[in-house]
C-alpha cells in the first residue's frame, strides 16, 4: 500500500465517521484561515491580525498534553486594548463540534525538522513525518500512533465512548487538521 492509498483510506474512513473531508486546504495559510473563521464563529469575537497570530504563538504546542488541557478548558487572553478575553478551542459541548479532516500538510515550524522516531515528536495535531525515511513501514507507524494518542487524548477531554461499541452516530475529535470548532 502506498503512502497516498494509507492517507486516503485513513480519510475515508474519517468521512465515514462524520468528518467532513476539505480538498480546499492545501496549505498553511489556508488551515490558518479556517481556524480563524471558526474561532472567531464559536467565541463571537472578531480578532485583529496580530492578536490572532499572538493567539497562535500561545496556543501551538508540541505538548499533547497541554493541548489537551487547553481543548477543554476556557483559556485567557488579553486583547491589545489590555480587556480580558475569555475563549474556547472547542466547543465543550462536544458534540455541538464539527470535525474536518484535510489531507496531510508538511508545515514548516519550529518542530517539523524532526523525524517519526524523534524522542520529542513534533505535534500529533500536526504530523511531520518525514516520508523519506530509509524505513517507509516505521514512518507509517509513528504516524497511526500520533493519530491515536490524538484520539486518546481526545477521548480522555470529551469522555466519548468507545466508537467500536455501536453507541450511535458521533465523532471523535482530532486536533489536527483539525478537530476544528
Amino acid at each position: 500500500m502506498t503512502e497516498m492509498e494509507i492517507e486516503q483510506a485513513l480519510i475515508d474512513r474519517l468521512t465515514d465517521l462524520k468528518y467532513h473531508f476539505r480538498p480546499d486546504i492545501k496549505d498553511r495559510a489556508a488551515l490558518e484561515r479556517n481556524f480563524r473563521r471558526h474561532f472567531e464563529t464559536l467565541n463571537q469575537v472578531h480578532l485583529t491580525d496580530s492578536e490572532f497570530h499572538r493567539l497562535l504563538d500561545e496556543i501551538v504546542t508540541p505538548d499533547v498534553f497541554t493541548a489537551a488541557k487547553r481543548l477543554r478548558e476556557k483559556n485567557y487572553f488579553e486583547r491589545e486594548d489590555g480587556t480580558p478575553f475569555y475563549y474556547t478551542l472547542v466547543n465543550l459541548d462536544w458534540c455541538k463540534n464539527q470535525f474536518e479532516v484535510i489531507h496531510q500538510l508538511r508545515i514548516n515550524t519550529d518542530y517539523s525538522h524532526q523525524h517519526a522516531d524523534s524522542q520529542h515528536e513534533a505535534s500529533p495535531a500536526l504530523p511531520a513525518t518525514d516520508w523519506a525515511t530509509s524505513d517507509f513501514r516505521s514512518a507509517c507507524s509513528a504516524s497511526v500512533r500520533r493519530v491515536t494518542a490524538c484520539s486518546t487524548v481526545a477521548d480522555a477531554v470529551f469522555g466519548v465512548p468507545d466508537w467500536n461499541a455501536g453507541s450511535g452516530a458521533y465523532s471523535r475529535a482530532n486536533w489536527i487538521s483539525s478537530a476544528v470548532v
